[in-house]
């Protein structure tokens, strides 16, 4: 079975895009492979992660099929949502933000339609959020 979640920068309730040096700051050093769309990750532990980035020239996210368990995938989601206005979700309920300013950048709808998403600032409370849905 497949599972994926989902990385998504907003300012001003719409989608905003998500700076390219933020990414490459989290996941650089295990890029494996790039193309114009996406890039493999591999990490120490054996885990790879494809992050896709869709067919925006100026994408405001990305998904990621199947997350690895690697240690580091999971560091660098936190430190972009610590670092941008993003929001982190995933199949089922929930969703996780790192910065309080970020509520002030949701699309209201989603708020509406999910409720107020989670406060994180640790690894362990993302999966936590995300083993509960």
């Amino acid at each position: 079975m497949s599972w994926s979640i989902f990385l998504t920068c907003f300012r001003d309730g719409k989608g905003s895009q998500l700076p390219e040096s933020v990414v490459e700051d989290a996941f650089g050093k295990f890029v494996n492979s790039r193309d114009s769309n996406s890039l493999s990750l591999a990490f120490p532990d054996g885990g790879v992660a494809k992050i896709n980035f869709g067919a925006r020239k100026d994408p405001t996210g990305f998904a990621i099929n199947r997350p690895p368990v690697s240690p580091e995938f999971w560091s660098g989601l936190l430190k972009i949502l610590e670092t941008t206005t993003s929001a982190l979700y995933w199949p089922g309920e929930g969703w996780a933000i790192a910065r309080t300013d970020t509520i002030s950048n949701l699309p209201r709808d989603w708020v509406d339609a999910h409720g107020l998403p989670t406060m994180v600032a640790t690894v362990a409370e993302i999966l936590e959020l995300i083993r509960r849905a």
